[in-house]
């Protein structure tokens, strides 16, 4: 799902950038990353969740941030 929202938000942008960062499911994470590589991205990034946000919401999670030009 995460990649079906990015895909709408991002539709028709250019130079787009991912990133995806985990909580301690770096598989799961380079797995979500290689499935958005359906948006065709210039530049990706996989990075640890930082341990404050991590401590929240436990861990597996995983988020998809984006960045695009107008």
């Amino acid at each position: 799902r995460l990649i079906e929202i990015v895909s709408e938000r991002v539709a028709g942008k250019s130079n787009v950038r991912l990133a995806v960062a985990h909580a301690k499911s770096f598989k799961d994470g380079q797995s979500l990353l290689d499935a958005a590589t359906s948006l065709n991205p210039v530049e990706t990034l996989i990075a640890d969740m930082s341990p404050v946000i991590g401590t929240h919401v436990g861990p597996g999670t995983l988020a998809l941030a984006y960045l695009f030009e107008e």
